[in-house]
């Protein structure tokens, strides 16, 4: 849980300072974070990116929208795990990732 809330405030001060490279390693500190606390640290193959490709968020829509979206939805997820409500926290896991998907496809 200390990873999640972390990597949460991490994304908030990165997105502050308006510094790309620290959105970008707090977006996957905290699915980096979300994996561990699910009991399952290795990501599949699909969930990892190539080497030297960037994060798929870095092609979900302009960096200047995308990263407080990303944010929102990650909070949703952490309010859902320390409410103790898996299915909760399964939806918003469920929407964050169709959310990413449609920011990439729309770029917005």
């Amino acid at each position: 849980m200390a990873g999640l809330r972390a990597s949460i405030a991490e994304h908030t001060a990165a997105i502050a300072a308006d510094d790309e490279q620290a959105i970008i390693a707090a977006d996957r500190a905290f699915h980096r974070a979300l994996l561990t606390a699910a009991h399952n640290p290795a990501p599949r193959p699909r969930a990892r990116p190539a080497a030297g490709a960037r994060p798929v968020a870095m092609l979900s829509g302009d960096l200047s929208r995308w990263p407080r979206k990303a944010l929102a939805e990650h909070k949703t997820i952490l309010a859902a795990i320390r409410a103790g409500d898996p299915g909760a926290a399964d939806r918003a896991a469920r929407d964050h990732v169709a959310a990413v998907l449609a920011r990439h496809l729309t770029r917005a």
